[in-house]
């Protein structure tokens, strides 16, 4: 275990850390958002594209930023920029999965912005309520649902981005929205909220949001929440600082990390679903933890929170490499050299065909698991249905069985008033029963 631990330092030790390039006039900040040259505009959140073709970020003085990447690695020119995208700073960016260019944000006004990534425009402005304050926004995996959800009313919007991007369900929920995910099949959401409940709800058929069940345990605000790509983990950060795995298959609570006493300001799980990121609010750096084991990989000590905003951390979509911002308000990308080679197996040589080893054993007992899962689900079913069958094939022999009781009795007391009517006729005199003319003289 200590080969494999520290194989993986190793690779992340040896990421290379690029800057993403500013442009002069965002670093004196916006008057409009009360900013002065004194203070930095910091980076409020970022987002790679699902392509990892692009990088989406937003920062305190308004202004929108769209990266272009080639090879999972910055363009050396400045980025795209939109100086006031909502009527505040975007708070909360979303990408379609099934989009290269739509991207969607939020900056805590009432309106839902839908982005062409490519040239920086506006494609559709969704208005779910003039006083509202959205903050928080997720686009479905499959592309055809947007979540948003307003820190005033309490309220969660469902926008059928296939429509015409109409709202086409609104649900009130009991606390603040922290943040959202989906899980892979579009059906489920996850809700982390301010009391602390992951709640978690179905969309039905009918496209409407009903609730499916609560996940309870954390003892503070869930502040974050990521749905592993495999769909094995649910992991969420809370303001306790305590990170959460909880298990998809039943929503047991697996692991907790809490080792850092500071508010949790994001979480991320990488493509394989091996390490979790995370980013605090104070003045402890980002880390990156084995997702099973919760053994700390890496420190990103440059990972730190600003005067006005959090770290961003978030890994890429398609490689093992990760974006992050500092206190000053810069954001930077990580890309791998020689030593890196496949994202899948870190390291060289024997540790890293022991890694890649360890990784095929776990994938292959994840699938027996799953397997096993399935066939005893099936077996259930079946004696589940069987009992039904002999349930019923008793229930309807009871009541044959009554049927034939009951016809029996019938019978039986038809006779019995048979019996009793002859022995009324032998008992009357003669005349009275009746006896012909004849007999009577």
């Amino acid at each position: 275990m200590a080969v494999s631990s520290n194989t993986n330092e190793d690779y992340f030790r040896n990421l290379q850390v690029v800057q993403f390039e500013q442009p002069p006039q965002l670093s004196t900040g916006s008057a409009r958002f009360g900013s002065s040259s004194s203070n930095i505009s910091e980076i409020i959140t970022a987002e790679y594209h699902p392509s990892s073709a692009k990088v989406i970020a937003s920062k305190t003085d308004g202004s929108l930023l769209f990266y272009l990447l080639k090879s999972s690695e910055p363009i050396k020119s400045p980025p795209a920029v939109v100086q006031h995208a909502h009527l505040r700073p975007v708070e909360s960016i979303t990408a379609n999965t099934n989009s290269d260019k739509e991207v969607a944000t939020v900056g805590n006004d009432g309106s839902v912005k839908v982005w062409d990534s490519f040239n920086a425009r506006v494609l559709k402005e969704i208005v779910v309520s003039p006083t509202e304050r959205l903050n928080v926004v997720k686009w479905s995996i499959g592309g055809r649902f947007i979540i948003a959800s307003g820190r005033l009313s309490n309220k969660t919007y469902l926008i059928n981005a296939q429509e015409g991007f109409r709202v086409v369900h609104e649900v009130q929920l009991d606390s603040p929205v922290r943040d959202i995910c989906w899980n892979n099949g579009d059906d489920f959401v996850f809700f982390g909220m301010g009391n602390g409940i992951i709640k978690v709800m179905r969309l039905t058929d009918d496209k409407e949001l009903v609730p499916y069940t609560n996940i309870t345990g954390n003892n503070s605000s869930v502040t974050s929440l990521c749905y592993d790509s495999r769909a094995n983990y649910l992991v969420s950060g809370a303001k306790d600082g305590t990170v959460a795995i909880w298990s998809l298959e039943d929503f047991s609570l697996v692991k907790i990390l809490g080792d850092i006493n500071e508010p949790v300001v994001s979480v991320d799980i990488n493509r394989d679903g091996t390490y979790i990121g995370v980013s605090y609010q104070d003045s402890e750096p980002a880390r990156i933890y084995d997702i099973i084991s919760g053994i700390q990989y890496h420190k990103i000590d440059k990972c730190i929170a600003g005067r006005k905003a959090g770290p961003v951390f978030s890994f890429s979509p398609i490689k093992t490499v990760y974006i992050f911002s500092d206190k000053d308000g810069e954001l930077y990308i990580t890309v791998k050299d020689s030593f890196g080679g496949s994202s899948r197996i870190h390291g060289s040589g024997r540790e890293g065909r022991r890694m890649g080893s360890d990784r095929r054993d776990r994938d292959r007992s994840n699938r027996d698991r799953d397997r096993d899962r399935d066939r005893d689900r099936d077996r259930d079913r079946d004696r589940d249905r069987d009992r039904d069958r002999d349930r019923d094939r008793d229930r309807d022999r009871d009541r044959d069985r009554d049927r034939d009781r009951e016809r029996d009795r019938d019978r039986d007391r038809e006779r019995e008033r048979e019996r009793e009517r002859r022995r009324r006729d032998e008992r009357r005199p003669r005349d009275d029963r009746g006896g012909s003319f004849k007999d009577r003289r």
